[in-house]
């Protein structure tokens, strides 16, 4: 999905979607979406089964 269509999903702001894209990967310490899913799951944040349901849909907020 893109930071666009989440924000329309959540009606927040597609700015708003990015920043917290930003803050997540921050705290994960990471640069990409699949790293951010790998450490999230590796950390015990997500369940391995969303890990690949997340990298299967190819969920992604968009352009930083």
């Amino acid at each position: 999905m893109t930071a666009h269509a989440i924000g329309s999903r959540l009606r927040i702001t597609e700015k708003t979607v990015v920043k917290h894209k930003e803050n997540l990967y921050e705290k994960l310490r990471v640069h990409d979406r699949v790293t951010a899913i790998n450490e999230a799951c590796f950390l015990g944040l997500i369940s391995p089964r969303t890990a690949r349901r997340l990298s299967v849909r190819g969920i992604s907020p968009g352009p930083a």
